[in-house]
């Protein structure tokens, strides 16, 4: 990856904050660790050129912990419909 020469001048959490994180990466961190993370390239000095990766990845991750809850509760109606229809049944031929 090349370096401008301005970049190199800034300090280190300042130049990470300029280059994008590789998916990888960002997926291999704990939900803490992004948080942190994004919240030293805030607190190096107060502003960041583009810390809008991490929060894509816990805002990614949310969705896919919405998802999984969804997903479980509807199998869960299926479940409880299927009892209520054999309930029924039973209670209308018995």
């Amino acid at each position: 990856m090349p370096t401008l020469r301005w970049v190199t001048d800034l300090p280190r959490k300042r130049q990470e904050a300029l280059y994008a994180k590789k998916l990888s990466e960002l997926h291999g961190l704990t939900y803490d660790e992004l948080v942190k993370q994004h919240d030293e390239l805030i607190d190096a000095d107060g502003y960041t050129a583009n810390p809008s990766y991490y929060r894509q990845e816990i805002e990614r991750r949310d969705d896919e912990r919405k998802t999984t809850t969804m997903v479980r509760l509807t199998w869960a109606i299926a479940a409880l419909t299927l009892v209520n229809v054999i309930a029924v049944l039973v209670d209308v031929l018995g």
